[in-house]
């Protein structure tokens, strides 16, 4: 703050030659002043006499007569508070607390930039430029305080508004569902996506398509019981509705379809778009704002599945992909944990009825759901996240660690996937060495859909094996789309006869699935290939399997699979 003209009193400085009676005159001349300003010839300041100091000498016995017979020289101190006319005030009180408080209570000598009196302020100016200078500042800090506020809320409004239609965006949307919640009162988390609205910017234009959605929104707006509502995205709205009473829901969802299905003019048209609404309702169906819009939303899809109209959040109907999402991450994170467990079936020889080998199965025991989930579950699941190679390899690992000398050969799934990775066969020749197995003792189980992808990558994968010893047998035989073929592309030692050949149903046996057996038997005999039945249950099956000349027989007749130690051995009836 500049030093004001206002505040200075233009008082006539006294010279140094002048008596003490002088300063008692030039006081009472200049009741407002504080300092008596003493000058030399030149005007150039050369000390004061401070009001204070000057009366309390004055006040003292005789003190008048002492006074009077001075001279200012001997009543001046000669140190000059003076201040630049043009300086900051506040530039003054920077010193220490005992210098300011002399500074507010005497005031100061001004003088202009040659150093020359100008005049005084009082110590009272000094008290009222310090005030204004801080209600200066204080205002200003309000100002700046106020003005931020505006326009932090400015910035939050743009950040959580749809600039279309003025509703708010799903983050204010999130935080309104919160907000509700809070209230722990019961209300309806409603989403809506409108139908054929992309044909109708097509026919009408983008214009048309946005003087729809700005109807739209003011409609969901206005409609009775609406808390908040929200435009999502696109053509996507939301709202939160109270629930008065909970029988009456649905019929207050029909009259919000109602309201968003009547026409709308464009122009000199008049348009109409459908709408799908699903809703979800707190407390019951979710616990989190975005589980309830979640929730909602999924019941939206599946309506407008079924053509549109409006339908609340069914769990078991709704929930389904859900469940995958969290089966895939618990299911990652037992792969990693070794927490998914071999079990073994027993393969028996139909020649000598002894057990020969085990098929390595997947399960997941104790997995934390309702149900352990299956391998049909399961399986898939592994393939389409790309987890499938550390699931094979968590299986293979643990078999082999468990069953260092088997019986007779180990039988593993192995995915086409990775047989398509050049470094599928060196990672079981690794295998085989830490553990001290040799490849007689691995069979790898591959499917038809082996060659679907990169099949001369395969097929040199698969011949790597067999120079490791490791046999390989094409599972699920005549289920797939080009068997005879893989049976000359692929080098194989054993084909697995799929169960619905082995005990076909009398609805089956008409088409022929008795005759596909047995020439298929007799084709692997011609290729020198072992043949293996699947899903032997009975007495009857295994026999006819040994009167067709099959070499290999599994299923739950000759034994379940049990989770790492295989079923006792035993023999079968074969006489």
């Amino acid at each position: 703050m500049k030093l004001a003209d206002s505040l200075i009193i233009d008082a006539r400085p006294l010279l140094p030659g002048d008596c003490g009676e002088d300063v008692i005159g030039f006081f009472q001349t200049y009741p407002n002043a504080s300092l008596c300003p003493i000058v030399d010839a030149q005007r150039q300041v050369v000390g004061h006499v401070s009001r204070v100091k000057f009366q309390n000498r004055v006040a003292q016995p005789f003190g008048r007569t002492f006074v009077e017979r001075k001279t200012v020289k001997d009543l001046t101190e000669p140190q000059s508070r003076s201040l630049l006319r043009n300086a900051q005030l506040e530039t003054l009180f920077e010193g220490d607390a005992f210098e300011t408080a002399h500074l507010i209570q005497d005031g100061f000598v001004v003088v202009d930039d040659d150093g020359l009196y100008a005049g005084l302020v009082t110590g009272i100016g000094v008290l009222a430029a310090l005030n204004e200078l801080a209600s200066g500042l204080v205002a200003d800090l309000k100002r700046e305080v106020a003005e931020r506020r505006r326009a932090e809320e400015r910035i939050r409004r743009l950040a959580e508004t749809d600039p279309l239609t003025g509703l708010g965006n799903r983050r204010a949307y999130l935080r309104s569902i919160e907000g509700a919640m809070d209230r722990d009162a019961p209300f309806a988390c409603v989403f809506i996506d409108l139908d054929r609205f992309k044909s109708l910017n097509d026919q009408y234009g983008h214009a048309a398509g946005d003087a729809v959605l700005v109807e739209v929104s003011k409609r969901v707006r206005d409609f009775k019981s609406t808390l908040a509502s929200a435009r999502l995205g696109g053509d996507e709205f939301a709202l939160i509705l109270s629930q008065p009473e909970p029988s009456s829901v649905a019929l207050m969802m029909a009259e919000l379809h109602d309201c968003v299905l009547r026409p709308v003019s464009v122009g000199n048209a008049c348009v109409t778009v459908g709408a799908s609404i699903g809703w979800a309702e707190f407390p019951g169906d979710a616990t989190t704002p975005a589980q309830l819009l979640h929730a909602a939303d999924k019941a939206m899809l599946r309506i407008k599945a079924a053509g549109g109209g409006t339908t609340r959040f069914n769990e078991t109907l709704d929930f389904a992909d859900l469940n995958r999402t969290k089966l895939e991450t618990q299911l990652r994170a037992a792969v990693f944990a070794d927490a998914i467990k071999p079990a073994l079936q027993p393969v028996a020889d139909l020649h000598t009825g002894e057990i020969v080998g085990h098929e390595v199965f997947a399960r997941w025991p104790n997995s934390g759901f309702s149900h352990d989930p299956s391998p049909s579950a399961f399986i898939p699941i592994a393939e389409r996240a790309a987890f499938i190679d550390p699931l094979f390899w968590s299986i293979a690992r643990q078999v082999f660690d468990a069953h260092p000398t088997p019986q007779g050969f180990l039988a593993l799934n192995v995915s086409p996937s990775q047989l398509n990775a050049t470094a599928f066969a060196a990672r079981m020749q690794i295998a085989l060495e830490e553990f001290g197995l040799s490849g007689e003792q691995i069979e790898l189980e591959v499917t038809e859909n082996v060659l679907v992808r990169d099949g001369d990558a395969v097929v040199r994968t698969l011949n790597q094996l067999r120079d490791l010893g490791v046999r390989i047998c094409l599972d699920d035989f005549g289920t797939g789309y080009a068997s005879l073929a893989m049976l000359t592309r692929l080098p194989l030692d054993k084909v697995k006869i799929d169960s619905c050949f082995v005990a076909p149903s009398e609805e089956h046996q008409k088409h022929g699935e008795g005759q596909i057996l047995e020439a298929t038997i007799a084709l692997c005999r011609k290729l020198g290939f072992q043949s293996c039945a699947e899903g032997v249950e009975d007495q009857q099956t295994l026999d006819r399997l040994r009167d067709l000349g099959c070499d290999l027989a599994q299923g739950y007749f000759i034994g379940r699979p049990a989770l790492l130690v295989p079923d006792r051995p035993r023999r079968v009836a074969v006489a």
